[in-house]
């Protein structure tokens, strides 16, 4: 269908009236009330000529109808002459209404309370959006219009799916009753720098994404922030969340200011939750229970990991984190391959409830000098491989003698015999003195028969 087919409207100026029966064949009158049927019927014409006749009719003469309560989808679409609408009782903009009305600079609806998808969807001379009882904002809404400054939705409620994507020129949003944006609501709105929304307790994946001139984000209530939210937003310095209970994958990635968060009850961080925050000082989660793999790798300023109720630490989650010097879980019971590797100033790593220590878990920690596993029944490949000062390993709570994957555990280490680092000084393993003698007959252990010490 031709999209001026789609033209609704109940009062319409004489000009206007007079383009339709000129190019409907007919001298009848068209009252008001005919106009919407009268449209439809319209023979399509060679060249776009419909299309170009109505655009340049309705920009210049339209008078819409004050009675007029909703807007059908693609009514306006690719209307590119279209510079001013009025509708003041509509309360629905259906599907792509006024999509590709690339001169229209101002959309004000006091009485929409519904926009449908990619309603004004590149509408790139866009400036201005103004919804003060609009509740629901469909996904593409408002995508890619570069030139949008100014929002006001006081009373939304959701954001929909790239409902802002790519309004490169947005600088703040406040959105008081939202309770829910979705994925890449706002993705790669790169001037962007303030977010607040007081009810909101749910980001959806990559909603802020690449916002790289974002620095304040307001979200006390939130409770779940969904992958990709707020990575690459470069500039973001603090993030504060006081209810937020999960941090999914890559939520913080890349986040390349990022100094100081704020999580006191959060339960699960994902995945690269804070993978390569090169300025993250501490990371002190109070609640959490699990961290997914890589979640604070290569956070090269990281000095401080504190999990106090942490069950489990998934594989290099502070891998090359290589200015971390303190770390406490105390509750550990699990860990990942290569969690602590290359953490070049870690000097001692105490784990009283952690039971398997996994492949290259403390590789390459040239500092490591002391590390405590009092219930650890196995020790997998190249677990402490390249710790070059490593001089204690103390398993003085076993009941039994651990499984060692082989000699290359302690490769380059000080236990098998590296003492460059240490001045000559041997490493020395720690055990229970009921298993002393085991410990020097048992497979893989008995390599470093000198090394055992009994307690």
């Amino acid at each position: 269908m031709d999209d001026t087919k789609r033209i609704i409207s109940k009062s319409i100026l004489t000009d206007t009236a007079n383009a339709i029966r000129s190019k409907a064949g007919t001298s009848a009158p068209i009252t008001p009330s005919e106009f919407a049927s009268q449209i439809t019927n319209l023979p399509s014409g060679g060249g776009g000529h419909d299309k170009e006749l109505l655009q340049r009719t309705i920009s210049t003469y339209i008078d819409t109808s004050k009675e007029l309560t909703m807007l059908g989808a693609n009514a306006f679409y690719s209307c590119s002459s279209l510079t001013t609408i009025d509708f003041p009782v509509c309360t629905l903009i259906s599907n792509n209404t006024f999509a590709y009305c690339t001169r229209l600079t101002t959309a004000d609806f006091p009485m929409c309370t519904t926009l449908g998808n990619g309603a004004f969807n590149y509408c790139t001379n866009l400036t201005t959006a103004s919804f003060p009882v609009c509740t629901s904002i469909g996904r593409n809404a408002f995508q890619n219009n570069a030139r949008l400054t100014t929002l006001s939705f006081p009373v939304c409620t959701y954001i929909g799916i790239t409902a802002f994507q790519g309004c490169s020129s947005l600088t703040a949003v406040n959105f008081p009753t939202c309770r829910s944006i979705d994925a890449s609501a706002f993705f790669n709105c790169t001037n962007l720098t303030t977010a607040s929304f007081s009810s909101c307790v749910s980001i959806g994946i990559s909603a802020f994404y690449m916002c790289s001139s974002l620095t304040t984000i307001d979200f006390p209530v939130c409770v779940l922030i969904s992958g990709g939210a707020f990575a690459y937003c470069t500039k973001l310095t603090t993030v504060n969340f006081p209810v937020c209970t999960n941090i999914n994958t890559s939520a913080f990635a890349w986040c390349s200011d990022l100094t100081t968060v704020n999580f006191p009850v959060c339960a699960s961080i994902g995945s690269s939750a804070f993978n390569t925050c090169p300025k993250l000082a501490t990371a002190s989660f109070p609640a959490c229970t699990s961290i997914g793999n890589y979640a604070f790798a290569w956070c090269s300023n990281l000095t401080t990991a504190s999990f106090p109720i942490c069950n489990y630490i998934g594989s290099h989650a502070f891998d090359s984190c290589n200015n971390l010097t303190t770390i406490y879980f105390p509750t550990c019971t699990s860990m990942g391959s290569g969690v602590f590797a290359s953490c070049s100033k870690l000097t001692t790593a105490d784990f009283p409830n952690c039971s398997n220590i996994n492949n290259g878990a403390f590789t390459s920690c040239s500092r490591l000098t002391m590390v405590s596993f009092p219930v650890c029944t196995s020790i997998s490949a190249y677990a402490f491989d390249g710790c070059s000062r490593l001089i204690s390993l103390y398993l003085t709570g076993i009941s039994s003698v651990p499984t060692l994957y082989n000699s290359y555990v302690f490769r380059n280490t000080p236990i098998a015999g590296s003492t460059s680092y240490t001045g000559g000084v041997y490493g020395s393993i720690y055990v229970p003195a009921s298993l002393y003698q085991s410990f020097k007959t048992a497979t893989a252990w008995s390599y470093f028969g000198s090394r055992f010490v009994s307690v």
